[in-house]
């Protein structure tokens, strides 16, 4: 009997309106996480060892950071630091 009420529970949060709508407001927040993991990862491999293909690598990366999310511009001072 609990599982006919969790099945009916999952049901109806799996196809609840606002639920589709905070998914999709939550979406760029995990695409922000990614490319600010690796536009630190590509920082630090830069200066550990400078090469060409880390250095474009940590301009790509911050670059896709900032066109993810407005509030990423947040993460280049603290890069600076």
């Amino acid at each position: 009997m609990s599982l006919r009420i969790a099945l009916i529970a999952v049901t109806l949060f799996t196809v609840s309106a606002i639920q589709v709508r905070f998914a999709h407001n939550a979406r760029p927040y995990t695409m922000l996480m990614f490319f600010v993991i690796c536009s630190y990862g590509m920082m630090l491999e830069s200066m550990r060892r400078p090469s060409f293909l880390s250095v474009m690598g940590y301009f790509l990366a911050t670059t896709l950071m900032l066109y993810s999310h407005p509030t990423s511009i947040f993460n280049l001072p603290a890069q600076a630091l």
